[in-house]
């Protein structure tokens, strides 16, 4: 923000302030830069204004989570006879998405077929999204199995929605299809494959999605390394689970609560109690997660001592008021 602040001033000095592309490039560094506040004032400081720096600007709020500011900036750019490209529709789309607003984005949808904006993998890509977040997850589907284009934000974004909606065996079809078709499933698909797996039990797509992370380099990654350990302990095989955190270069609370909560979860509550210690051995500080999930292991092996320890760590954490902590503890 302090180096975008000086080219700013170096802009007013040369004259260039009133210059449409600049102005709608500090519109969308302001924004980027989390100062919506500065974005607006420099838009509102324009002579005018195109499409771009329309869109800029509804970017802008659209990623700073004011989704409401959006549509009415949406609104008033068509007030004031600005045609909407394909940049404004997919910064408005995700705000509908957020707000819920179904018949909107239904609205937006018809507006991007006559504006022929359909074809554009961003565009396509946001409906998606917009329609799986309102719940509509068959036409998310039509308009995924409609597009000319797909990238792998596309093909994430169809994974998510059948995760959100409820559809695991779905999700885990479009994850298995991306690759036949010669996508590589980037690390965000990968996760949310493997969380799918563990919800269903699904060990042996389990492993094959372990091949493909082995084959694809992702094994150093941290959150794909804990979701692994995540699947492996839900689907019952806790020894593989225990091998993968011990290969571990870097482990974060994650991880730790992952196989805490594995070996809780598996009759395995000496091990979890022991992996508890190490945890704080490791100096790695507990969150009210790893609470939730050492807790069963005391309450299994009726180790009342080790729970009144953990209790008193609770209280000085101030995990006190957590509702599913007590609920552990009672």
């Amino acid at each position: 923000m302090r180096e975008g602040k000086e080219v700013h001033a170096q802009v007013i000095r040369a004259g260039f302030r009133f210059d449409v592309f600049v102005g709608a490039a500090l519109v969308d560094m302001y924004a980027k830069c989390r100062s919506v506040d500065d974005a607006r004032k420099v838009f509102d400081e324009m002579s005018w204004h195109d499409s771009v720096s329309w869109s800029a600007l509804i970017a802008g709020y659209v990623q700073n989570g004011h989704a409401d500011e959006t549509l009415r900036l949406y609104y008033q750019m068509q007030a004031n006879d600005v045609k909407p490209d394909f940049a404004t529709m997919v910064s408005v789309l995700p705000a509908c998405a957020y707000l819920g607003h179904l018949q909107l984005g239904k609205c937006i949808h018809c507006y991007v077929i006559k504006g022929g904006f359909e074809l554009h993998v961003s565009v396509g890509t946001a409906l998606v999204d917009m329609y799986s977040k309102c719940g509509s997850i068959e036409f998310a589907r039509d308009v995924f199995d409609k597009m000319a284009e797909r990238n792998v934000i596309s093909w994430n974004a169809m994974i998510d929605g059948y995760v959100k909606n409820g559809y695991q065996n779905e999700a885990i079809a479009i994850f298995e299809q991306m690759q036949v078709v010669g996508l590589k499933p980037n690390s965000v698909a990968v996760v949310s494959a493997l969380l799918l797996c563990a919800d269903v039990g699904a060990l042996q797509q389990g492993k094959s999605i372990h091949a493909y992370i082995i084959r694809s380099g992702f094994e150093l990654d941290v959150s794909v390394g804990n979701s692994l350990i995540f699947m492996y302990a839900r689907c019952g095989s806790s020894g593989i689970a225990r091998q993968l955190f011990d290969k571990m270069s870097v482990r974060d609370v994650v991880s730790w609560n992952a196989m805490i909560a594995g070996c809780a979860q598996n009759g395995h509550g000496n091990m979890a109690l022991t992996l508890f210690q190490q945890m704080h051995q490791a100096e790695v500080k507990s969150n009210a997660i790893t609470i939730v999930s050492v807790l069963p292991a005391c309450a299994d092996l009726a180790a009342l001592q080790h729970g009144k320890e953990i209790h008193a760590s609770i209280i000085k954490s101030d995990f006190d008021s957590n509702t599913p902590v007590v609920t552990g503890l009672v």
